[in-house]
């Protein structure tokens, strides 16, 4: 009797069971087939620069061949559901704080081989980095169609709630570029940029929860707060394209750190857990690449030997006498006659060892051959992040006994870095200064420097505000030649000498709308070119004036857009500059001026304030008088 009650207790749980099991299914599996279609690519990029600093640039990459919100896994729906709202097409927004120093520091984008490890070269380059480097807020939005006011002022109201960012772009920021940012398909494109906007916590923590993974895990777990925002340059960036399929959004966190003036010891030595407070503890699950790329510093006149450790695994079986020793032998130089002896006897099948002390130095010989080959020829160190969850990684035999890994580079024989007095600058160089100190009238003068031994053709990008009135009939131009280097002498043509503005195109300021300012240069080759011209500086209406109106308004950075060269000649040239060398310092992005501060007249503030205070009193003077009259009684008195 027992066992008859309890089978349709059985029956009934297994039933439960099955119907569960079906529900959790239901609801996994159009999740699993909407990440079917996406991707993630997590890279960190850590440079060290001329001057000792060290450049770190976080770059995350999501992919999706959907187009619709609602199939989305691991792309941001707070992010994607506003720009297809609002009809963007493209989207990119940066957040900067600091100075750029293009003349120390070259391109933030550095030109490398695409890689991800070193068994396999596909041809190609890749860019890493971002270029928009300009201080405060700048934002360009494209949309699918000509955008209305309501929909931009829609798209900059949930970009600043969605970042914390005080994004207060009415018309006097906006502005409509006609070749700048130019695409070929012809869409509508709306730029904006905040000079005072800062970058902040609050602005890191809702970028890291657009996130897969958060920081908890991968490349992520390094945007340590504390470390970041005190590094003398930090910035984020976002980027979202549609594609042909689906959309594409890149995430971007760019820092410069200062080891050696951080610690106050001048020393460059540099890791992970100095720079960033934290070590690589585990991969991110859902990353199908993360890749930490460490560059080897450059090469100067008494450069310092550097030692990277722990170094990046050797592709597989490609040590001298296993299976692809041929086709990897260039990875293990032979540095000595022992290593060529050892060499022909791997090769042959000979080599053998009598003891494990033999064995250990044969291969700490082959690892001082591996740093050899990555310091002087290869100049990269590729690490993969998903090595941290494999026990036989050579990173993990060499981290500690967690399993974190802590890239440490460091200069043992170098006992104080001594910063280099000139370092190499990139080939264009542009500068804007605003000459004058009256609060009427004065000139703005823009320097644009070309060193290398081809013209260079650039769009000049300029959004002064409706409070600067530029004359442009009183543009004047100068150019002046730098001296010839080596052997080889320029023949200059009758264009080096003409006027340098090719085309010229500008659209009219009103109260509340910038005068905007594009034109088309040409510098000749190693020349510097100056152009200027007279501005007059507007009277504001009190109104508009902010809280510190004595500090005067931020005019927008200056942004040059470099063009490709017309000569096919010159075309080819450029060409090889980008993709010679293992890492181009060539300045192939926007260059961004600084932003300056222009002193306006402004009106006596005060002046409202004592004109209220005297009205009242006349009017309590009148008023008291009259109605003192009209009230008051009199009595006759007798004493």
């Amino acid at each position: 009797m027992s066992r008859a009650s309890h089978r349709p207790r059985r029956r009934s749980k297994c039933a439960l069971l099955s119907r569960l099991a079906c529900v959790a299914l239901a609801l996994f599996l159009p999740h699993a087939a909407a990440s079917a279609s996406e991707s993630l690519g997590e890279q960190l990029l850590l440079k060290p620069l001329a001057d000792g600093r060290v450049l770190a640039s976080f770059e995350f990459t999501l992919t999706s061949a959907s187009a619709g919100t609602g199939s989305y896994g691991l792309m941001p729906r707070a992010l994607m559901q506003p720009l297809d709202h609002f009809g963007v097409s493209e989207l990119q927004l940066a957040l900067n704080s600091g100075r750029w120093r293009y003349a120390s520091w070259g391109s933030p984008v550095t030109t490398l081989r695409r890689r991800g490890s070193y068994e396999n070269t596909p041809p190609g380059r890749m860019s890493v980095g971002e270029e928009s480097v300009a201080s405060g807020a700048e934002l360009v939005a494209r949309f699918e169609d000509e955008p209305t006011p309501e929909q931009w002022k829609g798209l900059t109201s949930a970009l600043a709630g969605l970042f914390c960012a005080s994004l207060a772009l009415d018309d006097r920021h906006t502005t409509r570029p006609q070749w700048a940012y130019r695409q070929e398909d012809g869409r509508r494109t709306l730029h904006a940029m905040l000079p005072t906007e800062g970058v902040c916590t609050e602005n890191l923590t809702p970028f890291i929860k657009l996130l897969p993974c958060k920081n908890a895990a991968g490349v992520a777990s390094l945007l340590n707060p504390l470390a970041l925002f005190s590094a003398p340059f930090h910035g984020l960036a976002v980027h979202a394209a549609r594609k042909e399929l689906g959309w594409e959004v890149k995430l971007t966190v760019t820092t410069v750190f200062a080891p050696a003036v951080t610690r106050d010891i001048s020393v460059r030595d540099w890791s992970l857990q100095s720079l960033f407070g934290r070590s690589l503890e585990k991969a991110c699950p859902l990353a199908d690449s993360a890749v930490v790329r460490v560059l080897a510093p450059p090469k100067t006149d008494g450069a310092v030997a550097h030692v990277v450790a722990p170094l990046p695994e050797w592709p597989t079986c490609s040590a001298p006498g296993e299976k692809r020793a041929r086709e990897h032998a260039r990875l293990f130089p032979v540095l000595d006659d022992e290593d060529e002896v050892t060499d022909g006897l791997a090769a042959s099948g000979l080599l053998a060892f009598e003891t494990d002390e033999q064995r250990n130095a044969y291969r700490d010989r082959l690892r001082t051959r591996w740093a050899h080959y990555l310091a002087h020829t290869d100049g990269e160190y590729i690490y993969d992040v998903s090595t941290l969850t494999r026990a036989s990684s050579e990173c993990r035999r060499a981290a500690d006994s967690q399993g974190s890994l802590d890239i440490r580079m460091a200069w043992p024989n170098e006992q104080r870095f001594a910063y280099p007095l000139n370092t190499t600058s990139p080939l264009l160089t542009a500068d804007r200064t605003l000459v004058g100190h009256d609060q009427q009238r004065g000139r703005l003068q823009v320097v644009l420097t070309n060193a290398d031994t081809v013209p260079q053709r650039v769009v000049w990008f300029e959004a002064l505000g409706s409070f600067v009135v530029p004359y442009l009939h009183t543009r004047t131009h100068s150019t002046r030649f730098l001296p010839d280097q080596g052997e080889d002498e320029l023949m200059r043509g009758i264009q080096d000498f003409a006027d340098p503005v090719e085309q010229l195109s500008y659209q009219p300021r009103s109260r509340d709308s910038a005068f905007v300012l594009e034109s088309i240069l040409r510098i000749p080759p190693r020349s510097v070119v100056k152009i200027s011209f007279e501005v007059a500086k507007a009277f504001v209406p009190y109104s508009q004036h902010p809280p510190d109106a004595h500090r005067g308004f931020d005019l927008a950075p200056a942004i040059f857009f470099p063009l490709a060269p017309t000569d096919p000649r010159a075309r080819v040239g450029a060409l090889q500059k980008y993709t010679g060398a293992k890492v181009v310092p060539k300045t192939k992005g926007r260059i961004y001026t600084l932003p300056k501060l222009v002193e306006l007249a402004t009106p006596d503030f005060s002046f409202v304030y004592t004109n209220i205070i005297f009205t009242s009193t006349v009017v309590a003077l009148f008023f008291g008088s009259t109605l003192n009259t009209l009230l008051r009684t009199y009595t006759d008195f007798v004493l």
